[in-house]
């Protein structure tokens, strides 16, 4: 740890970009689980046209 400045920065952004990849990446499996639910759910009984 030498370099202390520059690389808690550095460590600051990458904790900070991998947050928010979490984050966006749980967001689209709740997306991705809601719409294959919905989709069983609409082949499981089909609505008459």
């Amino acid at each position: 740890m030498a370099q202390d400045g520059t690389r808690g920065s550095k460590d600051n952004n990458s904790s900070k970009e991998e947050f928010c990849d979490l984050s966006c990446l749980g967001l689209a499996e709740a997306f991705l689980a809601e719409i294959s639910v919905a989709l069983l759910l609409f082949l499981a009984e089909p609505p008459s046209f």
